[in-house]
């Protein structure tokens, strides 16, 4: 149907045909405006699914926000209630299936609204809901108003005459008994990176690892006064390659954190990074970058973010793994991978601060009331007067650690450290009589010798037996 404004004049015999083309008109409009402004522009903004369900066989979306290609915006469970979908029926015939979340589509010459919900519903079920009337806040009235018909479909189940959007590959496992899961491989089409855990997820590692080789490098810069017009072999190629990294570094944390970063844009900037890593790679060009595909975003970030860890492998393995303690409660908490707490890696305590030095630092964390242990647990051994996980002092930093940093071994007691394990979290609990928080990273505690108040942060560092 075309786009044309209705014509307005005064005497008209108004019908409902008016007021729905007027809102039709204004609607396309809107929607045709942001198409061209953000050619990607449909997809998730946020997803949740009832996990305890999909181990059942049955995939029930506790919440999710979507824009579909034709401009459609909708909110769940705010504007539309889902029937779960049983997957055992479908996964019984094959390994995986997709899952989509569709609306029936608009249609200009059949019916768009009705009362009673049918097989074959249209766009929109109409009900009527109380309304005060906003000014008095009182004389209620009810309004008709139109409900989205949304649903939860598979794959097979496609058929012409309505609007969807993928929403998971849901895979049955293996094993006879195990449950199925969603596919971490597959990535929707989302709105904002933060939309998908896996892609977050692999995002923030790619950055964590960056972070990790920076904190390395440029120790070892400034530990030996490396130059730009130092003339000993390597060391050019050594200040280019922090340059690049920093680069990356300052832009990545200007924009990784921020609500709903598209990920074209992200994408953009992982790009750019390989090019830049290329020059350091064996042919000094960079591999044929897959075209930026917002319905398919998953196999052509696994490819960028893989070249990318091959680069930075060539560059130099880091030989550490680190991560903040944030603020979570009372406490500051650190969730720890999976291998941080083999036999095979040391944990360390971190301690940075711009405004001591080393021996200033270590004495400040002597006289100051603090305790660790899982984040589960440091409360208590902080009320109750445990000792909870101890910490041994280095005399000596580790070669593989960089510097400018007071470190504590964290020694393993069997008590404490078997929940940790449990938890794969480590928390630290202070008695803040001489301090605040300042940000979700950020502890100030007053020097007890100076009477100034000193800003520090804490890190987990990971040195593993490679």
């Amino acid at each position: 149907m075309p786009k044309r404004p209705v014509h307005w004049f005064e005497g008209m015999f108004l019908k409902p045909h008016h007021f729905q083309a007027a809102d039709r008109y204004t609607r396309e409009r809107i929607r045709e405006s942001e198409d061209w402004l953000h050619p990607h522009d449909w997809g998730l903004r946020s997803v949740r699914f009832d996990e305890d369900a999909i181990a059942n066989y049955t995939l029930r979306l506790t919440s999710c926000q979507a824009r579909f290609k034709d401009g459609t915006t909708l909110s769940i469970p705010e504007e539309a209630a889902l029937d779960p979908l049983e997957l055992r029926p479908v996964l019984s015939q094959q390994a995986e299936t997709m899952v989509y979340l569709a609306i029936p589509s608009w249609q200009p010459s059949r019916a768009n609204a009705q009362r009673a919900a049918t097989e074959q519903s249209p766009r929109y079920l109409v009900g009527g809901m109380e309304c005060p009337d906003e000014n008095t806040g009182g004389d209620e009235e009810e309004i008709d108003f139109r409900n989205i018909q949304a649903r939860l479909i598979v794959k097979s189940q496609l058929t012409p005459g309505y609007e969807i959007l993928p929403l998971a590959q849901i895979s049955r496992s293996a094993g006879d008994k195990a449950p199925p899961r969603v596919d971490r491989a597959y990535v929707p089409p989302v709105l904002g990176v933060d939309a998908w855990a896996s892609l977050y997820d692999d995002v923030q590692a790619l950055f964590r690892q960056i972070e990790a080789w920076l904190d390395q490098e440029a120790a070892q810069v400034v530990g030996r006064k490396i130059a730009f017009d130092s003339q000993v072999l390597g060391d050019a190629e050594r200040i280019l390659k922090l340059s690049v990294l920093n680069t990356a570094s300052a832009v990545w944390q200007s924009i990784l954190f921020t609500r709903g970063l598209h990920p074209m844009l992200m994408y953009q900037e992982l790009c750019r990074l390989l090019g830049q890593l290329s020059i350091f790679g064996e042919t000094r060009r960079p591999i044929k970058i897959p075209s930026y595909d917002h319905d398919d975003i998953g196999p052509i970030y696994a490819k960028v973010i893989a070249e990318i860890r091959r680069l930075l492998g060539e560059l130099g393995q880091v030989p550490f793994d680190k991560r903040y303690f944030k603020l979570e409660g009372p406490r500051f908490q650190v969730h720890l991978d999976p291998d941080w707490t083999l036999e095979t890696s040391k944990l360390y305590l971190g301690v940075e601060t711009t405004e001591l030095n080393d021996s200033e630092c270590d004495m400040l964390m002597r006289s100051t009331d603090w305790k660790l242990g899982s984040g589960e647990q440091v409360e208590t051994i902080f009320k109750t007067g445990n000792a909870g996980l101890s910490m041994k002092p280095l005399n000596r930093i580790p070669p593989a650690l960089p510097g400018g940093v007071v470190y504590f071994e964290i020694v393993r007691h069997p008590e404490f450290w078997k929940d940790v394990v449990r938890t794969g979290t480590l928390g630290l609990r202070f008695k803040l009589e001489r301090g605040k928080f300042l940000s979700a990273q950020m502890l100030a505690l007053t020097n007890p010798t100076t009477q100034r108040s000193v800003n520090l942060q804490f890190a987990v560092f990971v040195v593993k037996n490679r």
